[in-house]
Order: structure tokens, then sequence, then C-alpha cells
């Protein structure tokens, strides 16, 4: 009986500090920057660090009469607004990962996420 409440102590033993790891390593992980870079006829027009948004953020994009609104909120991006015919990048809806961009074909606007864990960008930059 005594050589069986060594292995259970060396079990507890091992568990014990296989927690007491864990919790080091989740304290000690920083969630990555999700970068959306906003693109209007192929150049970077702003870059928003969706992680850092407190509040929502409409971003207003024209060029002649072309118009696209974008609504940035904390985690994700979505066009809401296009005066495009088809409205496919409107109906596509919210994006908050990088695997698909938002395309606006007939404006020429695309938006994209970047993930970034040691990104130069606060919260808005132009």
């Amino acid at each position: 009986m005594h050589l069986k409440s060594k292995h259970w102590l060396l079990l507890f033993g091992v568990i014990f500090l296989v927690c007491i790891a864990s919790v080091f390593l989740l304290q000690s992980y920083q969630p990555k920057a999700l970068i959306a870079e906003i693109y209007q006829d192929g150049s970077l027009v702003q870059a928003i660090d969706l992680t850092a948004l407190n509040e929502p953020q409409e971003i207003l994009l024209t060029n002649g009469e072309k118009e696209n609104r974008v609504l940035a909120e904390n985690g994700q991006i979505a066009m809401c607004y296009a005066n495009c015919p088809d409205r496919l990048c409107v109906r596509q809806g919210a994006i908050q990962n990088g695997i698909y961009p938002i395309v606006c074909l007939p404006n020429k606007v695309v938006i994209k996420l970047v993930s970034n864990k040691d990104s130069a960008v606060d919260a808005v930059t132009n």
C-alpha cells in the first residue's frame, strides 16, 4: 500500500506542476493586434487597429461619384454602404479574420485584415 500512495503523490505533483505552468503561460500571452487595412485604387488609405477600438468608427471613402462607407468595430470591420450596382461587398457582412477580404470591384476598394503582434499602428493611422 505504501508503493501505491507514492504513485498517487507523484501523479498529483505532476498535475500540480502542469497547472502552475499553464497559469504562467496564459498570463504571459498577449493577443495579437488585428489591423484592418483599407485600400482605394490600390493605395493604402487607412490602417485601423480593431483591437484598440472602444466605440464604432465610420469611414467615408469617396472617389468622384463612387462612395463607400466602412464600419469598424472592436474585432471586426464591414462595408455598410456602397453605391456600386451589385453591393456584394455590403452583403458580405463583417469580417473578423484575415481569411477573406472585403472587395468592392466597381469602386476599387479592398479591406483586408492583418494580424500583427508587434504592430506600430496605435489606433488609427492615415
